[in-house]
C-alpha cells in the first residue's frame, strides 16, 4: 500500500511540474517581471510574487525527486 501511495505522489507531482512548464502567461509575466521600467509598480509586485511561486516550485521538484530517488533505490 505505501508503494502505491508513493506511486501516485510521484504521478502528481509529475502532472504539477507538467502543468507549469506550459503556462504561457506565467511566461509573459515573468518577461514582463523582468523587464520592469521605472514607474511600473505593478512589475516590481509581481516580482515578488514570481520569486515566491518559483521557490514553491522548487520545493515540489525536490520532493518530487526525493521520492523519486527513494522509490528507485529502496
Amino acid at each position: 500500500m505505501s508503494r502505491l501511495f508513493d506511486i501516485g505522489l510521484m504521478l502528481f507531482l509529475l502532472i504539477i511540474l507538467y502543468r507549469i512548464t506550459l503556462l504561457n502567461k506565467e511566461r509573459k509575466r515573468l518577461k514582463a517581471a523582468l523587464e520592469q521600467k521605472p514607474g511600473d509598480e505593478e512589475a516590481g509586485k509581481y516580482r515578488f510574487f514570481l520569486l515566491f511561486r518559483l521557490s514553491m516550485y522548487v520545493l515540489w521538484g525536490l520532493i518530487f525527486f526525493y521520492y523519486v530517488y527513494f522509490f528507485l533505490v529502496g
